[in-house]
């Protein structure tokens, strides 16, 4: 909690004044010195303690915590997708001793090296798969647990923070829940979120061709999933300009 806070300012950077003046214009707040230089064009500057005074009652901090609700939904819905697919890839793992098997009966002298060699190959493959795998899983670990303490510190705030504190830091919350929200985006979109399943190939010619006949690989799909939209509006409270 104390962290957090640190990282919210509620003077101003460049005065080291007290947040005095909301811009609407630039939608930021502002000491009265910025007012008189940096927002002397402005239409509309208010005090900000008319603003933060109707923010807690305001639909935008009510909508950060649904918002909260989709990332780790997101989260988790992406973590039972990577834990499925690891699963899976083991089923298939154990599967294909029984296809090794089975071709065993058909090229018997020739199956005993390459049942080893397939056996190692498809170990090996599956098991740094799973290291990718529980790489992905560590990160949304890791990301839910952040969300997750980043909107216990925010409830706590709004329990027994100042108005200016819950006003400001939703800013600083809104611009770390949009940073999580696209990167739950992008990381679809890699590779390392492709189904895995693990395949083998079957050739003619056993006899001369042995070791080219059969081999296990890993097969890449892109998953077929979407995440949940929290459909809320990005940008920060508005006050009434009117």
């Amino acid at each position: 909690m104390e962290s957090f806070l640190s990282s919210i300012y509620t003077v101003c950077k460049t005065h080291e004044s007290s947040l005095e003046i909301y811009c609407p214009n630039h939608d930021e707040p502002c000491c009265s010195n910025c007012a008189s230089v940096k927002h002397s064009d402005c239409i509309g500057l208010k005090s900000i303690q008319n603003v933060v005074t109707t923010f807690r009652k305001s639909d935008y901090l009510n909508d950060i915590n649904g918002r909260f609700e989709v990332l780790v939904n997101n989260i988790d819905k992406i973590r039972d997708n990577r834990l499925r697919n690891k699963k899976e890839i083991v089923e298939q793992s154990a599967e294909s001793r029984c296809d090794i098997k089975n071709i065993r009966k058909e090229i018997n002298a020739h199956l005993d090296s390459l049942e080893c060699y397939l056996s190692i190959k498809s170990d090996e493959i599956v098991e740094a798969e799973k290291e990718n795998l529980d790489s992905v899983l560590k990160e949304l670990e890791e990301e839910k647990i952040k969300m997750c303490e980043l909107r216990k510190n925010f409830s706590e705030l709004k329990t027994f923070g100042s108005d200016l504190q819950v006003y400001m830091s939703s800013r600083k919350v809104d611009e770390i829940m949009q940073a999580a929200e696209e990167k739950n985006k992008s990381l679809i979109g890699l590779e390392r979120m492709f189904d895995s399943s693990l395949q083998f190939k079957l050739q003619p010619n056993i006899k001369e061709k042995l070791f080219d006949l059969v081999d296990v690989f890993l097969k890449k799909e892109k998953c077929s999933f979407t995440l949940e939209s929290s459909d809320l509006n990005y940008r920060c409270f508005q006050v009434d300009r009117a």
